[in-house]
């Protein structure tokens, strides 16, 4: 019975989308009436304010400027609806609605199903990009509708063979290139979808193909909107668009070239996996399955149209993929628009093959897990982050202010403040990302509107530059960037901090810790500029920072770090145990203190404090770089090793760990290891500072004493584990080069000796030492080598010369007592054990031949 209740309300939705008004009208309205009750009611963070701003005013927006969209958008500025940014955002939302109604149209015409069409069209529009996109003001609204409008032109073409279809693919195609420049990608598909419907039009090529250039290049021309306004009133954020240079590097968006194709392949692979988690989170994760299948299900139907879309999904794409900025996400949206059509395409497989109940079901399931996930748990409707924001900067400036601030974060929110809503007109904004960019951002300053004036800094590397160039006063305010602090406090002082009176100022204004903190901020940032040439004033401020700063961690650990970084040890490590009292669970902290331990070569607690972080952290790289240096000093070189190669584990593409794990194996005398770690890092890194000192020391580890040295190690590293070949090959290539070698020829004795091949052995003791005679080793082994062979009188004479060269040479004359033994002079053996144990009463082995040979003289 409940199978068919539910089947037949799905049967009664079937009944409601073949009502006699066109279903594409419901479609568009539901989506317009959803997006409505989520509109955002002003600015937003991002580019809202400037696009707002430039639409009221005409004025030219950020590359690449998006003329179509500010005249439209101009358009809508003048409705009696709420404030001027609702007016804008209301512009996303309708046409939002009408690219969701048009993909209902188009789907219809693919599917045979309208009601699989409207659980497609309905799911793309509650994607988490397309609703959010359609709830504020942004230029991809407007873009999704160009692509879908562009697609339904050139499939009407395509089936009808009409030319004036044909004609508005060129008209259409060219407004949406001059509003963004991505939509270009759409060409591959357009030509396709042309070439099928060019079939049916019997029109002369030549001359179509001049009416469609001609065309174009007439609706190109709204680019010129651009040049002209700028002409009229230059734009003070993006240069005089009136010079054709300027013009050019604005539409083609020269200022963020820089950001294509740019990335290593370990950034590459970073950013596909970040695609994959945004494409993932915007719709139910088994659609990205049904879309997978829908590519199949596409070819098997020979549905080429759709295959053709999936081309423009893929170059769309790799362009996102490459394209190294942090405001990517709407790049994605003809991604997902492809893969919500791909998977509607499944649900139409189902459709007609008699399973009607199920794509009905999968079909509601899917829209309704969509819009569940993706409605806002706050919606856009209640955010005034950016606008508060904005408000309460404009109210700390006192009057007459210059505010200094970074583009979207929050210039374009100010500027919309100050221009559309005529508040604060004595404030001067400017946009500080002149001090990112430009080489000499001295000259940049002198030309600002200062003479005197208070100069305030929203941006923490714009207020550092500002206080290196001496920029008095410089007014403190809230730095960050609003995503969650929507009303910050911003009473704070004015002039060089330096004629701060802090109890004063914390007793007026009676500030909170994270007041205090934002001071001490400041105070960091006006002391690292002076370290060179008022060190004094720099440890003043910075020890201000440390007091207003009392129970803040991080702030402690900046300050103890810059600390140690000016070499004030003793205050700095002090700083940093005070943070770490303050959260010792911290491995940051940790980190830092340890390593303060380690520059000072305190190493025991460097090694406690590394431990701990590595603990709490263990796939964090330099807490464990930091503690493999520790070993290192330390010279405890396996557990620096073992350190290291982690290091290289978790950070294969950073050079650091290869030349440190060189260094180690370097100094076991490992040379071989160490050349291939030196000469990983060069090829990981060519362009290293330490380039120059690597291929040094390569040459050196590759020159023929080198060759030698590592052969040697190799040698005894193998008799050591009792390889006795590989000791033996080692040993002999050595004195293939040099015939003197006098460590080849030890290590060939202790293998004679091993093999009882006594002759052999002496000969190469004998050899060896020639280069070494003050090593008792050789001497002793060369006498026991004679003794092995019976003769002893050799074997005396061998132990006296080496005694005659160190008289206290204990084993070797212990070794002369035992020959005497032998020889059955009992009474000169005795002698010889009785003056080792006058120099050394401890030694075991002389206690215990004495013993033997008393018995033996007591015995006779």
């Amino acid at each position: 019975m409940e199978g068919k209740l539910v089947a037949a309300s799905f049967h009664d939705f079937g009944k409601v989308l073949a009502m006699n008004f066109r279903p594409a009208y419901v479609i568009g309205v539901a989506a317009f009436l959803l997006y409505l009750q989520t509109l955002a009611p002003t600015i937003t963070v991002g580019d809202s304010g400037e696009l707002v701003t430039g639409a009221f005013l005409l004025e030219t927006v950020h590359p690449p400027g998006y003329p179509l969209y500010t005249l439209i958008a101009h358009i809508f500025t003048w409705l009696p609806l709420g404030t001027v940014a609702f007016r804008v955002n209301l512009l996303s939302a309708v046409m939002g609605a009408i690219c969701i109604a048009l993909l209902f149209e188009l789907l219809v015409r693919w599917f045979a199903s309208k009601e699989i069409a409207a659980y497609t069209s309905l799911i793309f529009a509650f994607s988490q990009l397309m609703w959010l996109h359609a709830i504020s003001t942004e230029v991809y609204s407007l873009s999704m509708l160009f692509i879908v409008l562009i697609l339904y032109v050139a499939l009407t073409y395509q089936q009808t063979g009409n030319r004036q279809w044909l004609y508005a693919i060129a008209i259409f195609h060219s407004l949406a290139i001059t509003h963004h420049l991505t939509l270009i990608f759409l060409t591959p598909t357009l030509i396709y979808m042309v070439w099928r419907g060019w079939q049916k039009d019997r029109f002369p090529p030549v001359l179509t193909g001049l009416t469609l250039m001609g065309i174009s290049g007439l609706f190109l021309t709204i680019f010129l909107y651009l040049p002209l306004r700028s002409a009229f009133r230059p734009d003070q954020f993006w240069g005089d668009l009136s010079q054709p240079a300027n013009l050019l590097a604005h539409i083609l968006g020269l200022k963020f070239g820089g950001f294509l194709f740019n990335q290593t392949f370990a950034q590459f692979l970073h950013r596909y996996q970040d695609a994959f988690w945004t494409l993932s989170a915007q719709l139910p994760f088994f659609l990205l399955i049904f879309s997978t299948i829908g590519i199949v299900v596409a070819v098997k139907k020979q549905a080429w149209d759709v295959f053709a879309l999936v081309i423009f999904g893929l170059i769309s794409l790799i362009f996102a993929l490459n394209y190294n900025i942090p405001d990517i996400q709407p790049y994605y949206l003809p991604v997902i628009l492809v893969g919500v059509v791909l998977a509607g395409y499944l649900l139409q497989l189902l459709w007609l093959s008699q399973l009607k109940f199920v794509a009905q079901v999968l079909g509601v399931t899917v829209l309704l897990s969509t819009v569940g996930i993706n409605y806002p748990s706050k919606p856009q409707r209640q955010n005034f982050i950016a606008y508060d924001y904005t408000q309460n900067v404009f109210r700390s400036l006192p009057p007459d202010a210059v505010l200094v601030a970074h583009e979207a974060e929050p210039v374009f929110t100010a500027a919309y403040v100050q221009w559309v809503e005529q508040r604060r007109p004595d404030v001067t904004i400017r946009d500080g990302i002149i001090f990112n960019y430009e080489p000499e951002p001295e000259a940049l300053y002198a030309q600002l509107p200062v003479s005197g004036r208070p100069l305030a800094a929203i941006n923490d590397f714009i207020l550092q530059r500002t206080l290196q160039m001496r920029a008095y006063p410089v007014g403190v305010v809230y730095l960050d960037v609003p995503n969650t602090m929507p009303f910050p406090q911003v009473i704070r002082p004015w002039g060089a901090p330096d004629s701060w009176d802090i109890e004063t100022i914390v007793e007026a204004h009676r500030l909170s810790q994270g007041d205090r903190n934002l001071l001490a901020r400041y105070l960091l940032m006006a002391g690292q500029p002076l370290w060179s040439d008022q060190p004094a004033t720099a440890q003043k401020y910075y020890q201000q920072a440390a007091e207003l700063a009392y129970d803040s961690k991080d702030i402690l650990s900046v300050v103890g770090n810059v600390l140690v970084e000016h070499h004030h040890m003793e205050v700095g490590i002090k700083t940093l145990r005070a943070a770490v009292k303050l959260d010792p669970g911290d491995p940051y902290n940790l980190y830092h203190l340890g390593s303060a331990y380690l520059q000072d070569r305190i190493y025991p607690l460097a090694e406690l404090y590394l431990r701990r972080a590595v603990k709490l952290h263990p796939t964090e790289a330099q807490f464990r770089n930091n503690l493999g240096n520790v070993y290192f000093y330390q010279q405890r070189y396996d557990l620096a090793i073992r350190e290291y190669e982690t290091v290289i584990q978790l950070l294969p593409t950073a050079a650091t760990g290869y030349i440190n794990l060189a260094q180690c194996y370097e100094q076991q005398g490992q040379l071989d290891h160490a050349a291939d770690y030196y000469r990983q890092a060069l090829q990981i890194d060519p362009y290293t500072p330490q380039r120059e000192a690597l291929q040094k020391k390569l040459q050196t580890l590759s020159s023929p004493q080198n060759e030698m040295d590592r052969l040697l190690s190799t040698g005894f590293a193998a008799l050591q584990a009792g390889d006795r070949a590989t000791a033996a090959q080692a040993f002999q290539a050595v004195l293939a080069q040099d015939s003197l070698q006098s460590q080849a020829h030890q290590g060939l004795a202790y293998l004679a000796d091993l093999a009882g091949d006594y002759p052999a052995a002496i000969q190469h003791y004998e050899m060896a030492l020639l280069d070494q005679q003050t090593n008792m080793e050789l001497w002793g082994n060369l006498g026991v080598a004679y003794s092995h062979m019976g003769k002893n009188e050799q074997a005396i004479a061998v132990f006296k010369e080496a005694l005659n060269i160190n008289p206290r040479a204990h084993a070797v004359r212990n070794n002369l007592g035992i020959v005497y033994e032998k020889l059955g002079n009992y009474l000169q053996a005795k002698a010889e054990y009785e003056r080792i144990l006058e120099e050394d009463p401890d030694n075991v082995a002389a206690q215990q031949n004495l013993q033997l040979v008393r018995e033996k003289l007591g015995s006779e």
